[in-house]
């Protein structure tokens, strides 16, 4: 017996790996066919978007619009492979357009239905957004090798001298545990945690307490947990050229360093505290226990994990843009690029921090400040300071 051309798609799609044979068929009875003949759009860049496509037929191309208003082929997109899976988890206008190469069919889940499935099959949407995460987190390392790429294309002095090794941060006193009453209620939900996941969340992951100045975690130590703040603040501390500067400064509901749960790598920034900091903290173990049964609280940090990459990937994405086109100096397509000096470059080298795991959108970036001993001060305040010397 011939199997459903859908199923098959969906058996040999990397994308749904780990799917079980009976949410298989649920996928089945929910994602609707849609055919494309050949030069049509299946997508439109800067439409509105709230689902993803898996193609069981045919051929389509991913078209980004570049700067000049013209359309650069960036991506083939063939029978198993799903495109669009970021508008399906958090709906924005399309970063790109999808047209079809040849006479093309596809199956489309949307984020309603996504939402019914998190009910209905909640294994099954923890395996769609953790390939969602999967995919981003490739892109992610994709787009910090172009910003490198970049910056030694455009650097005023190609090979510049390596920066003196600085000390580690004093860690400070370790934490202890919070013993008294947490008035839970009074946090904002901001971040898609209401009372009832932090009632949860506090039963699996005790909250904390760090002193003034304590270390929740240090930039190059892998990480392997991330942090919810329920009062205080804590600054982002990333290492630049020999010097360390605060990328930004967190308060409560900020949900912080969660790419850890879902990423071996390295953490890209130090998190310190402002002030007493009490904050859940979250291992990478316990998250995955509760993955796997399925847990609603796993459910809401995977899906935050997948939104803040999402927004992070597409800021990211416009930002560099900009950026490079001021390095272009307004100059046209053909002409060489001006060199970037040091300072110039450092905004694109902090995405790099930004976009892995620290919950920042790339706004974030325009407020960063050098931390010095005797406090914090600013880029521009650092740039005086130096030509008073």
């Amino acid at each position: 017996m011939r199997k459903d051309p859908l199923r098959q798609a969906l058996e040999r799609s990397s994308f749904f790996q780990g799917v079980g044979p009976e949410e298989l068929h649920l996928l089945q009875a929910t994602m609707r066919h849609r055919r494309v003949d050949e030069g049509d759009a299946l997508f439109a860049q800067g439409a509105q978007g709230d689902s993803m496509a898996l193609v069981t037929h045919g051929r389509l191309a991913v078209r980004m619009r570049n700067q000049r208003g013209d359309d650069e082929q960036i991506q083939v997109v063939e029978p198993g492979d799903v495109v669009g899976e970021m508008a399906c988890v958090d709906p924005a206008p399309r970063s790109a357009t999808v047209v079809a190469l040849q006479p093309s069919l596809v199956y489309e889940l949307d984020r309603h239905l996504l939402a019914y499935l998190r009910r209905e099959a909640p294994g099954l949407v923890a395996a769609v957004l953790g390939s969602v995460i999967a995919q981003l987190t490739e892109r992610l390392r994709a787009t910090n090798a172009r910003i490198e790429a970049e910056l030694r294309r455009l650097a005023t002095d190609p090979q510049p001298q390596a920066a003196a090794a600085l000390p580690r941060l004093d860690p400070g006193p370790p934490p202890r545990r919070h013993l008294g009453q947490l008035h839970l209620v009074d946090i904002d939900p901001a971040r898609g945690l209401d009372e009832r996941d932090l009632i949860r969340l506090s039963s699996v992951a005790p909250a904390r307490v760090w002193d003034d100045r304590a270390l929740l975690c240090h930039e190059g130590d892998r990480g392997s947990s991330c942090f919810f703040i329920v009062a205080g603040e804590v600054d982002v501390v990333r290492t630049m050229r020999g010097k360390r500067r605060r990328l930004a400064t967190l308060g409560q509901a900020s949900l912080v360093g969660q790419a850890a749960l879902v990423d071996h790598s390295l953490r890209s920034a130090s998190l310190r505290a402002r002030g007493t900091v009490i904050a859940f903290e979250l291992d990478r173990s316990t998250f995955e226990r509760l993955l796997a049964q399925a847990s609603p609280l796993a459910l809401r940090f995977q899906e935050e994990i997948a939104i803040s990459g999402i927004r992070q990937l597409r800021s990211a994405n416009a930002r560099l843009a900009q950026v490079f086109g001021k390095a272009q100096g307004g100059r046209a397509a053909a002409a060489p690029a001006a060199p970037l000096p040091s300072e110039a470059q450092e905004p694109l080298a902090y995405i790099q921090a930004a976009l892995s795991e620290w919950g920042m959108q790339v706004e974030d970036l325009e407020s960063i400040e050098l931390v010095t001993p005797e406090g914090l001060a600013t880029v521009g305040e650092a740039t005086a300071r130096q030509r008073q010397r």
